[in-house]
């Protein structure tokens, strides 16, 4: 094993989370399910009001079911995305955030959130040193 085979575990305050939850639930769930967006959704399953692993699954299996009636055999090709929010570039996060229709202090709050973060990781008695979080990887 090497040190990237670990993953931090962040934790946030309770109030945080509860605001988080608050924000998906009124602001971005509707987005998700309106018809004039739907469409850019219609194969994500992560972070939908009826999304989850069981979801994609069913509907992977569905799907190729469906594809082997017609077809002797069918390619499946899969990519493992755990730490796609990593490598995201929180300013395309943010330039992607303006085709929605939400109110200009959620978007602002949204990226002020995503500015100037910072990490630290405690393991016993040892503190690392805190590091910025810029996401400016690959995206």
């Amino acid at each position: 094993m090497t040190c990237s085979d670990y993953r931090p575990i962040f934790i946030t305050p309770i109030l945080a989370r509860l605001m988080e939850k608050s924000i998906v639930k009124d602001f971005l769930y509707p987005i998700l399910v309106h018809p004039n967006h739907c469409h850019l959704f219609h194969d994500q399953f992560a972070f939908r009001p009826t999304g989850s692993t069981t979801a994609a699954l069913i509907y992977l299996l569905h799907t190729l079911t469906e594809l082997l009636q017609t077809n002797d055999y069918v390619h499946v090709i899969a990519f493992d995305f755990s730490k796609a929010f990593d490598s995201v570039r929180h300013h395309s996060l943010a330039s992607k955030l303006t085709n929605f229709t939400l109110p200009d202090h959620l978007y602002n709050w949204t990226v002020n959130y995503l500015s100037d973060r910072q990490h630290q990781t405690k393991l016993g008695d040892c503190v690392s040193p805190t590091l910025s979080i810029n996401a400016k990887a690959k995206l």
